[in-house]
């Protein structure tokens, strides 16, 4: 997850023009429908503790003359954050929400039903703020991300008539293409599966009532069903959901260019052959009794590895 949230925001500092679209396929059940919620919340924070992290690794320079840019001072950035956040009422609630705690996760009250935070969600919250407050302050190089699904998207569009984020903050386009309620009812897909053993542990997932509540009861269709049903169907999803974002000069300049070219070739080829010519030095450097003792030890641990296979 670290690594892809840094390709993303390294194209959001780089190239804020550009648009970022994640589209993945999942399954429709308990755990599938749930993970749209997991992969949001995740890319939330992560982003926001590295946008933290980098920002407080950051040494910033202040001037005596700003048209000269004559250096005054160097400040580290936790110095500049807390000063940044000094101020700011809801950091105030939420470190008191902190310390009042009971738990560390999330729980449902047993008398209102009511979900209660817990250490960690508010300490995510506490991050996600100041994530923000960075990229406010300083929009270029601390990007806050935020992805949003079409849904989200649209109802956004129905209330306010545009999507407008506060400064800083880049949106992240989040679309499932498969597998949806809508495909499983236009392609007749089979909503439960018939054996007992999977209908238990269905019954069973904690979140199964959530999936209940939202669709009004409980799916649980794969992709290999898609797939094993509809495969040209599925074909097409994926290659529309490329078409639609394909730019062919980023294809050339990004892929084509540096990995298709005769340059590149030469270095893999040289590296290929540099690897082959270490391992042929290691083989000659063996006499045959070493070959012996490593084909003795490998028949050893087979008959080993087959004598508790069969107990």
């Amino acid at each position: 997850m670290v690594p892809n949230i840094r390709r993303l925001r390294n194209i959001a500092i780089n190239e804020p023009d550009k648009e970022i679209h994640i589209r993945y396929a999942g399954d429709m059940d308990p755990s599938g429908d749930d993970m749209d919620r997991d992969l949001l919340e995740r890319i939330k924070s992560v982003n926001a503790k590295l946008n933290i992290d980098e920002f407080i690794a950051t040494e910033f320079l202040t001037y005596t003359d700003e048209e000269k840019k004559e250096v005054k001072s160097k400040i580290k950035g936790e110095k500049v954050l807390a000063e940044l956040i000094k101020d700011d009422s809801r950091f105030d609630r939420l470190n008191k929400a902190l310390k009042d705690a009971t738990r560390e996760d999330k729980y449902k009250d047993p008398l209102t039903g009511v979900m209660i935070d817990g250490r960690n969600s508010i300490l995510d919250k506490i991050r996600i703020l100041k994530s923000q407050v960075i990229a406010y302050h300083y929009p270029k190089n601390f990007p806050h991300l935020v992805p949003m699904t079409k849904e989200q998207e649209d109802e956004e569009m129905r209330l306010n008539g545009q999507i407008e984020l506060p400064r800083g903050q880049k949106i992240i386009h989040f679309e499932r293409i498969a597998v949806t309620p809508q495909q499983i009812k236009d392609l007749k897909l089979p909503e439960m599966p018939v054996d007992e053993k999977t209908l238990a542990k269905l019954k069973n997932d904690p979140r199964a009532p959530r999936m209940e509540k939202k669709y009004g009861k409980i799916i649980a269709v794969e992709v290999d069903a898609l797939n094993a049903k509809h495969p040209d169907v599925l074909k097409a999803l994926v290659e529309k959901t490329v078409d639609d974002l394909y730019d062919e000069k980023i294809y050339k300049d990004e892929i084509l260019k540096p990995y298709g070219s005769k340059e590149y070739k030469k270095e893999i080829n040289q590296k290929t052959i540099e690897k082959l010519k270490a391992l042929a030095t290691e083989l000659e450097a063996k006499s045959d009794d070493d070959f012996k003792n490593e084909w003795e030890d490998e028949n050893k641990n087979a008959d080993t590895s087959a004598g508790t296979d069969a107990e």
